[in-house]
């Protein structure tokens, strides 16, 4: 018995993953036509069952409302939406003769779920993982003889497998001028790369490190230095628009959506490296938790130390009120020290956890001038992020 109603579970999970990876659908894939005999009915609109901050969006629709089976196919969802970390919506229809109902839940489904809507694209090799994983459930799924232990580990890949799909960033560089500039935009791991008139973009996982370039001249204007925004939605300091560089060729590590411009002309704002900058933003990946950091010291300054502090619930009851006292070295918190003492970088610290597993971070650096010696923190982080 227990066998059975683990795989009626997996079937769930399967029909869940199914929808996730039709997300990359065009709308336009399911016509509005129909043949054969159509029923009348009521469509049911789709309701969130779980998750519905996420991101990650998955609707289900049933073709019928009522009797026991299908009782039994919204438990089972319903159970399935648990384990998953995505918006689940459920909808459906009260007659399954209403092929038209059908379609327009369809539709709304593809426009509510599309992971490639908004600019959010994944990895090709995080997504062909999951594709893996995906067939290998199905196949169990397919398998009458499978055993109880099968059935749990195909669940189990199917949850790491969409856990650890890998979300991209995009790096936009502006190319509207009335001269004739040449833009490049160059990164070892680069993906969807794509380039028009106003504009050249690609998408690269965090920490990437990308060049760009421009030219000396626009015309008879000087190049005067890259302007950039970035919204990676971690603490405000690192955040919005500012002059990172004069030089033509500037590289950089990505730590969120970046949009950068080359400036021409003359300009008072000085590069970003004059001031100490100190950015912290969290996500999840491979079975950890992570929270990036991201420092720019200037050159007068030798790093002594840099790291995050973290805590989880039950020690953010303590500083909550007192957001002074989290620091390093403070009592409940761990503390991950970065290896490099560069003036300029990035710092991944991971922790080992359930994916909905609330933790607390702060980047910190401690940095002297060979006299004094100084400690500088970020804002404080939550993961998952609200």
């Amino acid at each position: 018995m227990k066998c059975r109603k683990t795989k009626k579970y997996i079937l769930c999970m399967v029909l869940l993953f199914s929808f996730l990876l039709s997300g990359c659908l065009d709308s336009s894939a399911i016509e509005g036509n129909a043949d054969g005999t159509q029923g009348e009915s009521a469509p049911v609109e789709y309701r969130c069952i779980s998750n519905p901050e996420s991101k990650k969006k998955i609707c289900v629709i049933l073709k019928n409302y009522h009797g026991d089976y299908w009782e039994g196919v919204i438990k089972g969802v319903e159970k399935a939406a648990k384990e998953v970390d995505a918006a689940i919506y459920l909808g459906g229809i009260d007659n399954e003769t209403d092929i038209s109902g059908q379609i327009r839940l369809m539709n709304e489904a593809i426009e509510k779920v599309n992971i490639e809507k908004d600019g959010i694209k994944y990895s090709q090799a995080s997504k062909d993982a999951v594709m893996v994983k995906y067939a290998a459930a199905r196949k169990v799924k397919n398998n009458s003889g499978a055993t109880e232990e099968q059935l749990e580990a195909a669940i189990k890949d199917l949850r790491e497998a969409l856990d650890n799909l890998e979300q991209l960033c995009k790096v936009t560089v502006d190319k509207r001028f009335t001269n004739d500039i040449k833009v490049t935009l160059t990164a070892e791991h680069a993906e969807y790369a794509s380039e028009n008139e106003d504009s050249a973009e690609f998408y690269v996982p965090l920490k990437e490190k990308v060049t760009v370039t421009t030219s000396e001249k626009d015309g008879n204007t000087p190049f005067s230095g890259w302007e950039m925004t970035v919204n990676n939605g971690g603490s405000s300091e690192d955040s919005g628009t500012k002059i990172v560089s004069n030089s033509t060729v500037y590289t950089f590590y990505v730590t969120g959506e970046t949009h950068l411009e080359p400036v021409y002309g003359e300009t008072d704002e000085k590069p970003a490296e004059e001031k100490i900058v100190l950015n912290c933003s969290t996500g999840y990946q491979t079975d950890s938790a992570y929270f990036l950091t991201k420092r720019e010291i200037p050159k007068k300054y030798s790093v002594v130390e840099h790291g995050v502090v973290m805590t989880d619930e039950r020690g953010w009851e303590r500083y909550q009120n007192k957001e002074e006292g989290f620091v390093r070295g403070a009592a409940l918190t761990k503390r991950s020290v970065a290896k490099r003492k560069g003036n300029s970088g990035i710092f991944k610290a991971k922790l080992k956890c359930e994916k909905n597993k609330v933790w607390y971070g702060r980047a910190y650096i401690i940095y002297t001038d060979g006299e004094t010696t100084y400690t500088k923190y970020s804002e404080i982080i939550r993961y998952p992020q609200q």
